[in-house]
């Protein structure tokens, strides 16, 4: 089986700062829930793994993976030191099965 790899980075003011350049992010909806979509959608469900990166606010944050699909990924980034959701600039990585 062969795969294939998407990588990204987010500012955040929700732009894409870098990457493999085969995904596109939605429009905001709502603070700290990020859409990304895959140009090319995987054969099956990727492997998703997403960072924030640091800030320089000292403050604890986080993202985490809400939902994952062949063609996109939602993910939520966090503010921990009141748990509220937060537009924090992030990386991600997705593996995953293709038939290309």
């Amino acid at each position: 089986m062969a795969t294939k790899t998407i990588f990204g980075s987010i500012n955040g003011e929700r732009e894409i700062t870098g990457g493999s350049g085969d995904f596109r992010l939605a429009e905001k909806a709502v603070d700290g829930v990020f859409t990304i979509s895959f140009n090319n959608p995987f054969s099956d469900t990727p492997v998703v793994v997403a960072n924030c990166r640091d800030n320089e606010t000292n403050t604890a944050i986080s993202a985490h993976i809400k939902q994952i699909e062949n063609g996109q990924v939602q993910l939520a980034t966090m503010n921990g030191k009141d748990n509220t959701a937060w537009d924090c600039p992030f990386n991600f990585i997705a593996i995953g099965p293709t038939d290309d």
